[in-house]
């Protein structure tokens, strides 16, 4: 499952700096394999085409559903910027993650902080501390709490 993990890597690696030169792949490849081995990821096992569609699709949705929110966050930020009137309302958010796994709420506070408008600055424990640019809503938690909710559950499918 590492050949595979790696190898999908090296595509994104590709994709991410838009140099389609077997060299990029090649950096990509060793760059993936270097991250799995060194945060000990759960890749084991055997690669069996069953086990390689699922986690296709499982890439696929998460892929997606990054996508999505990514667009929606950057229309809400450029909706910020070019509306004089609007002022922006920054919260702190502590949210209790359900993951178990520590790689898991990583990739998770990684994915608040590629999106415009939220930063997640600190986990401790099952802890992440969020910062947010603009709360739209008069709940803050319940807002972050929408945006996570689409993420755990496809992360704890990762890390099952």
């Amino acid at each position: 499952m590492l050949v595979v993990f790696a190898l999908v890597g090296g595509l994104v690696w590709v994709g991410l700096r838009g140099e389609a030169a077997p060299a990029t792949f090649a950096a990509g490849v060793v760059i993936s394999a270097v991250v799995a081995v060194a945060l000990r990821l759960p890749l084991g096992g055997r690669a069996s085409a069953t086990r390689v569609a699922r986690g296709s699709i499982l890439a696929t949705r998460i892929i997606a559903r990054f996508t999505v929110d990514l667009a929606v966050a950057n229309v809400r930020q450029l909706k910020l910027i070019l509306s004089p009137r609007l002022r922006p309302r920054p919260r702190w958010i502590t949210y209790t993650s359900r993951l178990d796994h520590p790689v898991s709420r990583v990739l998770l506070g990684v994915m608040i902080s590629l999106t415009p408008g939220t930063l997640s600055v600190d986990i401790v424990d099952d802890h992440l501390y969020v910062h947010w640019i603009n709360i739209v809503s008069d709940d803050p938690v319940k807002e972050t709490e929408i945006i996570i909710q689409h993420f755990e559950p496809l992360l704890e499918r990762v890390f099952e």
